[in-house]
Parts: structure tokens; sequence; C-alpha cells
């Protein structure tokens, strides 16, 4: 379960990065994106990977108890990377808010990685 939690907390933190990176070029570019092509598939598989990865998380803070890490903060994490997934492709939403989520989401990733 260690392992599949790393792994996962490793993949999602990718996906944060590839995120920042679409919505960087999204805004400079001033690309549009198919929901059905583009949004909704990504979005599906990071909501699948993000949705395991809280189920583990949860179970691992419980066990653990590792200090810097709360239940409140995974569900959050969980809730930022999900929107975080769909933001990515709409270049309009606001830039400080997308970069809030990202860095709040990355933030907490890295945490668990270093107490796993």
């Amino acid at each position: 379960m260690t392992q599949e939690l790393y792994n996962l907390t490793d993949q999602l933190l990718k996906k944060v990065a590839e995120a920042e990176d679409i919505y960087r070029r999204a805004r400079e570019e001033e690309l549009t994106f198919d929901f059905y092509q583009d949004v909704k598939p990504y979005a599906d598989e990071v909501k699948a990977m993000a949705d395991r990865w809280a189920d583990l998380a949860g179970e691992w803070q419980k066990r653990m108890k590792p200090r810097q890490i709360s239940p409140l903060q995974i569900q959050n994490t969980h809730n930022n990377l999900l929107q975080v997934s769909v933001h990515c492709h709409i270049p309009q939403s606001s830039k400080a808010r997308f970069i809030k989520h990202c860095h709040a989401a990355a933030f907490v990733l890295e945490q668990v990685k270093r107490e796993i």
C-alpha cells in the first residue's frame, strides 16, 4: 500500500506540473479545448488517480499519524487536484487562483511523499 501511495503521489505531482504547462500554453497561445476530446478524458484520468490517492492517503494518515498531514489536507488536496484538472483547460479562469490550487496540491503531495 505504501509503495502504491508513493507512486500515485509522484504521478499526481507530474499531473499538477502538466496542468500548469497546459494552462500556461493555453493562455499564451489562446488555445481552446473541446470538452469531450480534451477536458473530460484528462479530468477523468486525474479524478481516478486522485480518488485512489485520497483513499490510500486517508488510510495511511490514520495508521501512521504523520504530524504534518491532516485528513482535511488530504480532502482539500483531492478537491484541488480535481479543480486543477478542469481549470487548466480554461485559460480565462483566474491565473492567481489556478496557481494557488496548483501550489497547494503540490505542497501537500510533496509532504506526503517525504513522510512516506
